[in-house]
């Protein structure tokens, strides 16, 4: 299932995804354990985002960061650049380290404890469940200095509290700019809301998931399948954000690699890349846009885009469709629509007798060897350079939305 997540692009090196907000007695946090494992309460309220969620975007180290607000009217934060949460079987263990702030550092005590609700006790302190006593699940050791997810108000005695002092928020009341991501299916969407705070680092899946407003650069996302990824995000060209695929700029990367090479990508994001095949396959199981820039060797430039370009998945040789052209250097790559991928050790071209990535020096979806070559050699080897209807290319860049 997806996860809806509001962040905050003002806070200082935002965006912040929020993780939970308390600032009410409306909505309980005494939960099961599946409750806190699938997340609960309303994102424009009280709510707790949900532990296995917790566990999937921290698999790399994050960064997170706790605004409070005291009963006092004071106010404070404390931030650990060290936040990462195990998965179930681990009992949603806690590592959080290397503080800063201006709160004294209550929360480090809980580095290494594992999560306890009120029908799971994972705390350290002897016949009792500091779930219970406090009113809500959380990271306890031995009962924690704060309770940040507890009963607000509690008639017990117990607050939500950081190192005994009471707490009115857990998120400052103010507007911010905002808007709403699915993860999982990588669909934006905008709306306003208010008060996002806590977990920094968005959940990428590609450059469309990036806010407008950030820098074009390279950019590390998870695949579809779960793998870490890095892509070149374009966004200064119009219509984007782009997901760079490919790029050509001198002749100091050869293209001339293998079926594996091919499917994993190669290269460096900010010079001659390729992003991967299977990259391209897992991203393009729905129909996406193609647009290829170029700049030639007279000086002039070009483009090309596809409003349908799709790739088939490694059993079917990364098979192209791309059809829809628009343009103004006209429609050249139309016959490789169809094609499959070949490379120097996997010919799955139609000419006869020979393999059009040997002869072009680049993998390719090549059908009887085609009228372009973005992926072959950059300079003239007999008949064979980068060219676009025989038109020599001095630049390539590559991309798709």
């Amino acid at each position: 299932m997806p996860n809806t997540l509001f962040c905050n692009t003002e806070t200082a090196e935002g965006p912040w995804i929020v993780i939970q907000r308390k600032f009410s007695a409306l909505v309980d946090f005494q939960r099961t354990w599946n409750e806190y494992k699938s997340g609960f309460g309303d994102l424009h309220g009280d709510f707790w985002i949900g532990n296995e969620f917790l566990h999937r975007v921290t698999s790399i180290s994050r960064v997170l960061r706790i605004e409070l607000e005291f009963v006092d009217g004071s106010k404070g934060y404390a931030q650990y650049s060290t936040f990462k949460v195990a998965g179930e079987d681990q009992k949603y263990r806690l590592v959080v380290q290397d503080y800063s702030g201006d709160l004294v550092d209550k929360f480090s005590s809980a580095d290494g404890s594992f999560f306890t609700t009120t029908d799971v006790d994972n705390d350290q302190s002897p016949g009792s469940n500091c779930a219970d006593d406090f009113g809500g699940g959380w990271w306890y050791g031995w009962c924690s200095p704060i309770n940040l997810n507890g009963g607000y108000k509690n008639d017990q005695g117990y607050d939500l509290f950081w190192n005994q002092k009471s707490v009115k928020k857990s998120a400052e009341d103010r507007k911010c700019q905002t808007y709403s991501q699915l993860v999982g299916s990588g669909t934006a969407v905008a709306m306003p809301a208010t008060d996002m705070y806590f977990y920094k680092n968005l959940v990428l899946r590609e450059c469309s998931d990036l806010p407008l407003g950030y820098p074009s650069r390279a950019y590390h996302v998870t695949r579809p399948d779960g793998v870490p990824h890095t892509v070149f995000c374009d966004m200064d060209e119009p219509d984007g954000p782009w997901n760079v695929m490919q790029r050509r700029i001198n002749e100091l990367t050869d293209f001339q690699l293998t079926w594996d090479e091919y499917k994993r990508g190669f290269g460096d994001p900010y010079g001659n890349v390729w992003v991967g095949n299977e990259f391209l396959h897992l991203l393009t199981k729905t129909p996406r846009v193609l647009r290829i820039n170029m700049d030639f060797v007279d000086g002039t430039n070009g483009y090309a885009q596809y409003s349908n370009f799709q790739v088939a998945e490694e059993a079917n040789k990364y098979q192209l469709v791309l059809n829809g052209y628009s343009g103004d250097r006209g429609d050249y790559i139309d016959e490789a629509d169809g094609s499959f991928f070949t490379t120097t050790d996997a010919d799955n071209d139609q000419s006869p007798g020979s393999n059009c990535a040997d002869d072009y020096g680049g993998g390719w979806w090549y059908w009887w060897c085609s009228p372009i070559n973005l992926n072959g050699r950059y300079k003239y080897q007999g008949n064979y350079a980068l060219n676009w209807k025989l038109i020599r290319v001095t630049k390539s860049v590559i991309m798709f939305r």
